[in-house]
């Protein structure tokens, strides 16, 4: 192939590149006409609060609270994070019912509830938490409803605050009893 054939391939081939680029620049071949698209509402994320803040939340508003006992190290709480607390559904659920509270149940750092000064250490054994991650869900009062060990998907924990929680089936129904009958096992 000679210098002015290859020439004659690529020269049409270019132009079509430079018309692709130039229709494509901000500024041209855009539709005057066109109807700006309406945002989308943002869903409101999750605010989770220490346990001293946390608590004082609570007592004010008389929410119940779910407590999210975790440790830097761990891949299920970081999973569950990222999975099971973005959900759109419970967040909705959560932003309107509960106080939410993250505790790193290995943190010694000490902070003041009332007259107490307390860790996370401190927390995770007056909760008796074994292992991470696991959620604590506690009625307005203060008093501990349930204690739910393991990585849970959304729809456990929409369950979970639904139907047993906010309910008030707690009251007169034990978690075992209630995850059998809700297929939760």
């Amino acid at each position: 192939m000679t210098v002015n054939a290859r020439w004659r391939f690529f020269v049409p081939v270019l132009a079509g590149v430079a018309v692709l680029v130039w229709a494509n620049m901000p500024g041209y071949c855009e539709e005057t006409e066109k109807d700006p698209e309406p945002e989308k509402e943002k869903p409101k994320e999750l605010v989770w609060h220490n346990f001293a803040d946390g608590i004082k939340l609570a007592d004010k508003t008389k929410k119940y609270v779910l407590i999210d006992c975790y440790t830097t190290w761990c891949e299920p709480c970081k999973m569950m994070d990222k999975y099971t607390y973005t959900d759109k559904e419970l967040k909705e659920i959560l932003l309107k019912h509960f106080v939410l509270i993250k505790v790193n149940i290995e943190d010694r750092k000490k902070m003041r509830i009332g007259e107490d000064e307390v860790s996370g250490l401190d927390i995770a054994r007056a909760l008796r938490i074994a292992g991470v991650p696991n959620t604590v869900f506690v009625q307005p009062d203060g008093k501990v409803i349930i204690s739910i060990p393991g990585m849970r998907r959304p729809r456990y924990m929409k369950k979970v605050a639904l139907d047993y929680i906010l309910t008030g089936k707690y009251k007169t129904t034990s978690f075992r009893t209630f995850a059998r009958e809700a297929h939760l096992d």
